[in-house]
């Protein structure tokens, strides 16, 4: 193994799509397999990979970043909600210059609020979009859009009646940015969108005949 000179990319996405480590180990696949990997890929790309060695718990990024200080299940539903591209694109570039960043935001909104379940993951997904539209935060107001179409499910009907309602309260200028940012993800994100029900707008902006 130590002679395969494939670019480390490459290396690391043959192996990532494999399953993860954890789920390797614990079906009893590969307790020895997973240390030879991580001989074969090389310093520079090594934190792109996380492992669970046999007899441990603890994940450990690759390049020395534990998970320990991680909430289990603020970063269960940090993947969940955010989806797994997002999740390995933060996680698995993150370095020793961000990891308290990503340990607070995890431990601290991501196990918290989104994950007692007291309020629905589809009502905080509108909460989001609203506060995001509002503030102007219109790049986490996509990331947001794209996980209430594609993972919390909000339907489009309430998607569409939500942001009538914040062009509404926020204003022209912040409902053309968020109409703009949801026609695009729509199309990227190939919706159907024939079986969406016409809204009756008979009653808007009539002038008196």
């Amino acid at each position: 193994m130590n002679s395969v000179h494939q670019d480390d990319r490459a290396v690391v996405h043959f192996y990532n799509q494999r399953g993860p480590a954890q789920q390797w180990i614990k079906e009893r696949k590969g307790a020895t397999f997973w240390p030879a990997v991580c001989r074969l890929v090389r310093a520079p790309c090594a934190h792109r990979l996380a492992v669970v060695l046999p007899g441990s718990t603890e994940t450990t990024f690759l390049g020395g970043h534990s998970m320990k200080d991680f909430s289990a299940i603020g970063d269960k539903t940090r993947r969940e909600v955010l989806g797994e591209d997002w999740y390995r694109l933060n996680m698995e570039n993150m370095t020793e210059f961000d990891r308290a960043w990503q340990i607070y935001a995890t431990n601290t909104n991501w196990a918290s609020t989104w994950s007692r379940n007291i309020i629905p993951r589809q009502t905080f997904s509108m909460i989001n979009l609203a506060m995001l539209a509002a503030a102007g935060h219109f790049s986490e107001f996509e990331l947001h859009f794209r996980n209430a179409l594609l993972r919390t499910k909000v339907p489009l009907e309430q998607l569409r009646e939500l942001m009538l309602h914040i062009s509404q309260y926020c204003g022209q200028p912040t409902g053309a940015a968020i109409w703009k940012i949801s026609r695009r993800v729509l199309k990227e994100e190939k919706v159907d969108l024939s079986q969406l029900e016409p809204l009756d707008v008979t009653h808007l902006y009539r002038l008196p005949d």
